[in-house]
């Protein structure tokens, strides 16, 4: 079960399903052969890739060389070479002698097991309430690779998960229950696997001397399998003693052979592997963590995901920097496909894998090798239309639902006198009332914050290919198109939510007309978007 010579990696090729050994499958991809990886789960897809193009960088850079077109002895030679006197071991799933590494499972001896199985699903899956996309356990005699790519994912997206103590987070990590996963910002061509990994060792290759100049202290020469240090007995791994582009492990893990098949086991970890002083806050170089602009800390991904504001902060370098995407931008020749995803972790468990991929078009990029006075003002635009845009229109269909839901309560009758939207007080309590019925799921405003999120980037783009925002003038009417585009939007989820929620039939007319009443005096209000009324309101008026 040795990942350098035997073929325990089932590759699908354009000559159909192979088995390869790790250093094949580093060729193959090399060759651009690599059509997908049979058996590999959508969560542990980006932690496999940048577990092979750290590995990769790391050999080519001691070599001096750039080409990650090479051949399967060569890249034997050099994971052989990282795993210094651990030698084969450490990439052999199972080795009896406890007192040696193996792959990422650092020597164990004389540790106490508390879970196992023979299932690699037990040890990374994600834990969502139902398990709807994996079942924990569901594979009673997997597949060799199906056992690599748990260990890889696992310790790559470690927190907090099933609870318990001794399960500790790892060094890009900055508070226990914060966000307790890691996080990928991917930036890379469209294309194939093997393009894809290629042009991220070009990237994570011109971003190596940067963060071995940085202040981490890190070393050139430094460990890069964690599992096969000396120091995990009883130890923890300091900055100074790393390779930028280490691997890290973050879970006591070691696999047996049984008479059918593997059984993995784990253990509580008394400490971390690798001490990371708090004052970092998780920003230890990673070139695939975002970071915080403002105080440098890792950004945390909830289980909401990425929204827009985020990628948008992303995309404009404003607030949140990526190491690889500058340099990706510098190397493109076309276009981005930018790739965020996230495996949200938390002290009750796996709260979910989130993903969201955003195509940055050419005439896209090149607005961003423009000046920066070129570029902020565009910016600011973009950011406009999500705080002072999408943000009032989702305020303005918010009240008017809960108008709706307010006037067909049995307390008012049509006596009364016109309700006042501008009342905070009433607000307060119609969304204390009603607010989680609107809030929830499959809810009218998270429908909005969906269709709105999904259609941002498409009119931001092309109002900048367009090029048509050099003037003050130009950008106001395109934040005006939007603002109209979602008026409209908002105006159909209204009506048909005016068909779906309760009413008292005495109240119907009476709810509904209030409702659109108090759309459209919020939405020309002072307060939102009075330059849009002298418009005509002929779709407004067919309410």
């Amino acid at each position: 079960m040795n990942l350098l010579t035997d073929p325990l990696l089932r590759v699908e090729t354009p000559d159909g399903i192979e088995r390869l050994s790790l250093p094949g499958l580093l060729a193959a991809l090399g060759q651009d052969r690599v059509e997908s990886l049979p058996g590999i789960q959508r969560h542990q897809e980006d932690a496999f890739h940048v577990f092979l193009c750290q590995l990769a960088s790391v050999i080519l850079a001691r070599d001096g060389r750039d080409d990650p077109v090479q051949s399967e002895d060569y890249w034997r030679e050099g994971l052989r070479r990282l795993a210094g006197e651990a030698g084969d071991d450490a990439w052999t799933l199972v080795v009896e002698d406890l007192s040696k590494p193996a792959f990422m499972q650092p020597p164990c001896e004389g540790t106490k097991f508390s879970m196992s199985s023979i299932s690699p699903d037990a040890f990374d899956t994600t834990e969502v309430s139902k398990n709807h996309d994996l079942k924990m356990a569901r594979g009673m005699q997997p597949e060799c690779d199906l056992w690599a790519y748990a260990l890889v994912s696992s310790n790559a997206t470690a927190g907090y998960s099933i609870g318990g103590s001794g399960r500790f987070y790892f060094a890009t990590i900055k508070a226990k229950k914060n966000r307790v996963g890691r996080v990928y910002v991917r930036p890379t061509v469209t294309g194939s696997i093997g393009q894809q990994w290629q042009f991220d060792i070009t990237c994570l290759l011109h971003y190596r001397p940067k963060v071995l100049n940085s202040e981490y202290g890190y070393s050139k020469d430094g460990v890069v399998l964690t599992w096969a240090s000396k120091p995990h007995h009883g130890q923890q791994l300091q900055l100074n003693e790393l390779d930028p582009f280490f691997i890290e492990i973050t879970r006591q893990y070691r696999l047996f052979s049984t008479d059918q098949s593997i059984e993995g086991r784990s253990a509580p970890s008394v400490k971390p592997f690798i001490y990371s002083p708090k004052a970092l806050s998780g920003n230890v170089g990673d070139p695939y963590a975002p970071v915080d602009a403002n105080d440098s800390s890792v950004i945390s991904v909830s289980n909401r995901g990425w929204s827009a504001e985020r990628l948008r902060s992303i995309v404009f370098k404003e607030s949140i920097n990526t190491p690889l995407l500058p340099i990706a931008e510098s190397l493109a020749k076309e276009g981005l496909l930018l790739r965020c995803s996230s495996v949200a972790r938390s002290a009750k468990g796996t709260e979910g894998y989130q993903s969201r991929e955003l195509l940055i078009p050419k005439p896209v990029m090149a607005l961003f090798r423009r000046s920066k006075t070129d570029v902020d003002p565009i910016a600011d635009m973009s950011k406009a239309a999500i705080a002072e845009v999408a943000g009032k229109m989702e305020r303005v269909l918010a009240t008017a639902l809960l108008a709706y839901l307010h006037v067909s309560d049995a307390f008012r009758d049509q006596k009364t006198k016109r309700l006042d939207w501008t009342d905070k007080e009433w607000r307060a309590k119609a969304n204390k009332k009603h607010g989680a019925w609107l809030n929830r799921n499959a809810g009218p405003m998270t429908s909005f914050g969906q269709l709105w999120a999904e259609a941002y980037f498409p009119w931001l783009w092309q109002s900048i290919e367009g090029g048509e925002l050099t003037s003050e003038e130009d950008r106001r009417r395109a934040l005006e198109n939007w603002a109209r585009y979602l008026r409209d939007e908002a105006l159909r989820i209204l009506e048909r939510s005016l068909d779906e929620l309760p009413v008292h039939t005495g109240r119907q007319w009476l709810a509904r007309t209030e409702a659109v009443r108090v759309f459209k005096q919020m939405f020309y209000s002072k307060h939102n978007f009075p330059h849009l009324k002298e418009e005509s309101h002929a779709q407004l008026a067919s309410h």
